[in-house]
């Protein structure tokens, strides 16, 4: 009996362990390879989105690649922001795209990951000084008719703005102005702060009334 309650608190374990697995930690600095885990419990619906068409032009303004850049915002159980994107390159495309990078991330951490279906990339990494997370997509690249797999950002922003830039780059490249992590507006704060003390004091004379 003993040896069937002992087996039982084990696989118990192990499912437990299983179900809390999170994303991959990127450091300013550091690599993660895609394990396509979900984020973190209690993501909801989108806060914000947004669908941009692109462009790839190189130094000649050759056209090498066109398709639709897809990104929402949403917020984790804490209330902290996730940053999700997806890369569609179009069937008539001459050239795969093999980077995606996006700012603005450079004071707040990263945890990160890539979901199927859809191409996986090679490589995340965030160089120094940690402004940007970059996705190689060289093997296998987006090709043409291809879309990517989903790429998300965990973050600990409590906030987001839309002052980011996503560059996508193949033979060709192009700029796309996209969601970034933030902190709040001075002004944003002091609201806030002020509407807790209100808040705080409205308990306060209910419980001594």
């Amino acid at each position: 009996m003993k040896k069937i309650v002992f087996a039982v608190a084990i696989l118990a374990m192990l499912i437990g362990m299983v179900g809390q697995a999170d994303a991959v930690p990127l450091p300013i600095g550091g690599t993660a390879f895609a394990t396509g885990v979900t984020p973190s419990p209690g993501i909801g619906a989108a806060l914000a989105s947004l669908s941009i068409p692109f462009t790839g032009l190189d130094a000649n303004n050759n056209v090498w690649f066109t398709g639709v850049l897809n990104q929402w915002v949403r917020a984790n159980a804490a209330g902290l922001m996730v940053f999700e994107y997806q890369v569609i390159n179009n069937p008539g495309s001459v050239a795969s795209i093999t980077l995606a990078d996006t700012t603005d991330y450079d004071s707040f951490t990263t945890n990160v990951d890539v979901l199927g279906p859809g191409v996986i990339p090679f490589l995340i990494s965030r160089p120094a000084p940690g402004n940007a997370v970059s996705f190689s997509y060289l093997v296998p690249p987006v090709a043409p008719g291809s879309t990517s797999g989903l790429m998300w950002i965990e973050t600990n922003a409590p906030t987001y703005q839309l002052f980011g830039t996503t560059q996508l780059q193949g033979t060709g490249n192009t700029r796309l102005d996209t969601y970034a992590p933030a902190v709040p507006e001075p002004a944003s704060a002091m609201l806030l702060g002020l509407g807790l003390v209100g808040f705080v004091g409205k308990l306060r004379r209910k419980f001594m009334a």
